[in-house]
């Protein structure tokens, strides 16, 4: 059970992020997240679609 919740754990604090549209993956770390406005969410790069988290 302990180390279910330590996967989860390690999938939430890596910042990985989905692209829809171009299904294009990034990995932003915790200086980029930042600058990005939570109610906003982060744009991907390739096409400057919203991205959700993976």
């Amino acid at each position: 059970m302990k180390l279910r919740q330590k996967i989860k754990e390690y999938l939430f604090y890596r910042h990985v992020f989905y692209c829809p549209d171009c299904r294009y993956t990034l990995r932003f770390n915790n200086n980029l997240l930042q600058q990005c406005h939570p109610w906003d969410g982060p744009y991907c790069s390739k096409c400057g679609e919203k991205i959700q988290k993976k």
